[in-house]
């Protein structure tokens, strides 16, 4: 979910992820795995990132990194 909004560049629908996320609260019950998107989006500004590394960890942890040129 949040992969391809990222790639659309659909801000909004990040930003509001507790009611429009799948299982919100079931994934994330807190914002401090977001907050670090939101801060690297805040000083990227308009900019769309670019995922340099993908993959998982435990079949469920996410190691997606992004890079904003």
């Amino acid at each position: 979910w949040a992969a391809s909004h990222l790639d659309a560049g659909d801000d909004d629908a990040l930003l509001d992820w507790k009611r429009q996320g799948p299982d919100p609260m079931r994934a994330h019950p807190s914002s401090e795995h977001w907050d670090p998107l939101f801060a690297a989006m805040g000083a990227a500004g308009r900019a769309k990132p670019r995922t340099v590394f993908e993959g998982f960890e435990h079949r469920n942890l996410s190691l997606r990194s992004l890079i904003w040129d």
